[in-house]
């Protein structure tokens, strides 16, 4: 079981990693070069192309999992495929008009440039079709294509973006990585897999998007709320302020979408073997986790003094407590559909998480009401999470007494 979950793990997570070790090598690098101001700038661009890329995907993995299970034959197939993809327009269609009234009016700032070079990024990354390979089980198809186009991406930021006036080149760059990896992606949805447009359904869009809030609210609270965390930070903070969290906030991500990948297969591995099978799977990720929190605890302070030396205020002890926030999330998201729904209803798990995803959104408010600081927004960030996973656990061993 254990060997069986590891081998589904490892080609899901080499294109997680590919993508996030880029991430986090290209930030630091720019972290480094740029200006807090115009690292500050680029970083808000970084939260609002996050934010519209889990917008745009808002019909969520675990939904899709569940409906393709009533899918009769590949008609079927292609036409829910085309109307997940037709959704996906329609919102992302809608978020990039929102974010240029929210830019226009300035209740965002950052310059008209940065703004229009970053909507490549959002537009080709919100539209990568890796869901439908997670469907397939194929992600490493993926895995070479995604490989070429990020390090080709990372090499000529190396070359190349080593001052301010580069902010632009970075961005476009950028999106010039995720249009190779997504056209890539549709080319082989086209020749390997048959998949075709059919006529596509408002309605059934609408349906599609409808159905899957309960899972994407529940993804919201889980894998994305440093995402909201990080929007509402950029409403009301000064650049400086959200350089420093975007660099704590690009390891926070790269150790979540380790974590957010096991739990996808971990659920999806032992989705037809009994809970006793599941048990040692689970106790032998824990481990893991634990071993992977104590190591960033410890290298985070020698990698930051060496690095960036005081620009950037309270950077270590920044990290440090978006380390400890990445581990309670991580264990609600093991805990969550892995454990409770496998041993009691799914339904349990997706409400708990729209639960807590508007106690996150009543903290975040609070903190915008009050205008705290940088550590407090995370105090407030790791509060809720605390509170969440000692709820789950709480409702682990209820269910295992009973």
């Amino acid at each position: 079981m254990i060997k069986f979950t590891f081998q589904k793990i490892v080609p899901r997570l080499n294109i997680i990693l590919i993508n996030q070790i880029v991430s986090l090598f290209t930030v630091i690098w720019i972290a480094y070069y740029f200006s807090n101001i115009v690292f500050g700038y680029v970083a808000i661009c970084l939260i609002i192309m996050q934010l519209g890329w889990l917008i745009t995907n808002w019909v969520n993995m675990n939904y899709i999992f569940e409906i393709m299970k009533e899918t009769k034959n590949k008609n079927d197939e292609n036409f829910t495929y085309t109307n997940i993809i037709f959704s996906q327009l329609l919102l992302l269609t809608s978020y990039i008009f929102v974010i240029y009234l929210l830019v226009y009016f300035k209740a965002i700032y950052i310059p008209w440039n940065l703004f229009f070079s970053l909507l490549p990024s959002l537009i080709f990354g919100g539209l990568f079709p890796l869901w439908f390979y997670h469907i397939k089980n194929k992600s490493e198809q993926l895995v070479l294509v995604t490989l070429f186009s990020r390090i080709a991406f990372l090499v000529m930021v190396f070359v190349f973006i080593k001052e301010d006036s580069k902010a632009v080149y970075y961005l476009v760059l950028q999106g010039l990585s995720f249009f190779i990896i997504t056209l890539f992606s549709f080319y082989k949805m086209f020749k390997n897999y048959n998949f075709t447009f059919t006529y596509f359904s408002f309605n059934k869009a609408i349906y599609h998007l409808r159905k899957s809030t309960p899972f994407q609210l529940n993804s919201l609270s889980n894998n994305y709320v440093n995402t909201l965390w990080a929007f509402t930070l950029a409403l009301n903070a000064s650049p400086a302020s959200i350089a420093t969290f975007s660099l704590a906030d690009s390891l926070y991500k790269a150790a979540n979408n380790f974590t957010e990948t096991i739990s996808q297969v971990v659920r999806a591995s032992t989705a037809s073997v009994s809970k006793f099978k599941t048990k040692p799977v689970i106790g032998l990720i824990f481990f893991i986790y634990i071993i992977l929190l104590f190591v960033g605890l410890i290298i985070v302070e020698p990698i930051v003094s060496r690095l960036f030396m005081e620009k950037y205020l309270d950077l270590t002890f920044i990290m440090r407590l978006m380390l400890i926030v990445w581990f309670l999330q991580a264990l609600i998201k093991l805990f969550g559909y892995p454990v409770i729904g496998k041993i009691a209803k799914y339904s349990i798990v997706n409400n708990l998480g729209i639960f807590f995803l508007f106690m996150h959104m009543g903290n975040m408010f609070i903190w915008y009401y009050f205008s705290w600081n940088l550590v407090e927004l995370i105090l407030c960030f790791g509060f809720v999470s605390l509170i969440h996973l000692l709820y789950i656990l709480l409702i682990v061993f209820q269910i295992r007494k009973n």
